[in-house]
């Protein structure tokens, strides 16, 4: 999760694009504390919120006590909703970047031309 965070709001910051108001990350007390360390080591104080997958809870940077919110609560469907999204996402680019190496792998390798077999002759 620190790598994660670090290279991806490092970039943010190199190339001078907006930052987010809110972080949300998909885990519990350690995946939080660790991004947070990140953003800290970064200069930045951006909010952090963690949202638990197995209890569906949410987490705060240095509160090990989950926030617990009725399942049906608009906010947790808002949160479960951006989380599921992003989950999808990276799964389907996972997916798309196995199937291209796959392909590659599977690639008849080119042979050399005729041409230059007969230049190398001479």
């Amino acid at each position: 999760m620190h790598e994660v965070v670090t290279r991806r709001y490092k970039r943010q910051i190199e190339e001078k694009n907006p930052l987010p108001d809110l972080i949300l990350i998909d885990g519990g007390p350690g995946q939080i504390n660790s991004a947070k360390t990140a953003l800290q080591k970064l200069g930045l104080q951006t909010p952090l919120i963690g949202l638990s997958k197995e209890h569906e809870e949410i987490y705060l940077p240095d509160d090990p006590d989950p926030k617990i919110f009725p399942k049906t609560n608009r906010m947790m469907l808002l949160l479960r909703r951006i989380r599921d999204a992003t989950h999808d996402f990276s799964l389907g680019y996972n997916r798309k970047r196995r199937e291209m190496k796959t392909r590659e792998e599977f690639k008849p390798k080119k042979e050399p031309s005729l041409e230059i077999l007969n230049a190398s002759r001479k």
